[in-house]
């Protein structure tokens, strides 16, 4: 749990710094996101008949994992505690650059396994590393 604790914190300050209204739900879909591609990845890795699954449940899956975040973060206001008290408060800088090459395997793993093409994957991690960039860098990193 104190991976998905700092995953939460890491991606939580990045999201703070560009969304001020609810952060918390934009680094739980996040995290739901990602939980969902690695799923996937890891199904079509396996050899594991993701037509079982089908279009509803595909559709389904980022609701239970968001479901589950949200049971885990929101409910008795959990994510406050993890803000306060960060689960790994060494290098911040060097979990930072974690968070962000996890984020990246991540979706080049779920791209790759989807045989989608190489452009997309480098426009996409183009964009996102601008994104979390300039969210970095942006902004007050003063959390509640």
């Amino acid at each position: 749990m104190i991976l998905l604790k700092t995953l939460f914190y890491i991606l939580y300050s990045f999201s703070y710094r560009t969304n001020k209204g609810i952060p918390e739900w934009s680094t739980i879909i996040a995290i739901s996101i990602l939980l969902t591609f690695n799923t996937i990845s890891f199904l079509v890795l396996f050899n594991i008949p993701i037509e079982r699954i089908g279009e509803s449940g595909f559709k389904f899956m980022p609701l239970v994992f968001t479901a589950l975040n949200w049971f885990y973060f929101l409910n008795k206001k959990r994510y406050l505690k993890i803000l306060k008290n960060p689960p790994l408060n060494k290098n911040l800088l060097l979990l930072n650059i974690v968070v962000i090459i996890y984020v990246v395997l991540t979706i080049v793993f779920f791209f790759t396994m989807l045989k989608i093409s190489n452009d997309y994957i480098l426009a996409t991690i183009i964009f996102l590393s601008f994104v979390m960039i300039i969210a970095y860098f942006s902004g007050s990193d003063k959390k509640e």
